[in-house]
């Protein structure tokens, strides 16, 4: 899978805070995996009281991949887009709340003939891509005979939105934390893999180092998906 993320947000950092890491807003997105409620792990440090933040994502991923094993087939072949609209605003008492809104776009796309040739230039092989058409939409999970993802159209529409919200964790002059939820709403068309038709609560911790920026700085995070 190639996935190509473009991220277009307002300044609201000040110039002492640029030691702090700010992490691409990134997950997996694979079809079958970026309909349900894994969030990126955004940033360790919260927005100040009454200020606010809005941003445009934009991830770009061209799939091709299959498998067969036992009663379980796989077949993953096509590009997605996903646009997402985020919003924040910092709350008193070391909060924030705000929410992501994203358009999910499902089609054959514009990438298989650059990926073919960027193998071919290095001598990689591409593992059955020359073998099929390009710019197809098949994605399909098969169990026991039975198709329960079988998408072979391309397909756009609203996803499922998701409600966030944040508390400052416990710090020192050394580093910054802040807990982070998410609750996603099933509102994007399941049969288009457009959402999961499920509502899915995330719960994780956010932390980096804040040292001075000829110094290194270190980010990561954790947390749970209940689907």
């Amino acid at each position: 899978m190639l996935c190509c993320l473009i991220t277009a947000c307002g300044g609201y950092r000040a110039a002492a805070d640029a030691a702090v890491s700010q992490p691409f807003y990134s997950f997996n997105q694979s079809p079958l995996i970026q309909i349900y409620g894994l969030p990126a792990l955004g940033e360790a440090k919260l927005l100040p009281p009454d200020e606010t933040a809005l941003s445009l994502h934009m991830q770009l991923s061209n799939h091709f991949t299959g498998s067969s094993q036992g009663v379980e087939t796989l077949s993953l072949d096509g590009e997605t887009r996903r646009l997402t609209l985020q919003w924040r605003q910092g709350l008193s008492s070391n909060s924030e709340w705000g929410f992501e809104l994203p358009f999910v776009s499902h089609n054959g796309g514009f990438l298989d003939i650059y990926i073919e040739e960027f193998h071919d230039l290095f001598g990689m092989p591409q593992n059955g891509r020359t073998e099929l058409p390009r710019e197809r939409v098949d994605y399909r999970y098969t169990h026991n005979g039975v198709n329960l993802v079988n998408l072979d159209h391309s397909a756009s529409g609203t996803g499922d939105v998701r409600l966030t919200g944040a508390m400052s964790s416990t710090g020192n002059d050394g580093y910054v934390a802040a807990w982070r939820a998410s609750l996603k709403l099933p509102t994007g068309e399941e049969s288009e893999l457009l959402g999961s038709g499920s509502t899915d609560l995330a719960g994780w911790l956010s932390a980096a180092t804040a040292r001075p920026p000829d110094k290194w700085n270190v980010y990561g995070g954790g947390g749970v998906l209940m689907m």
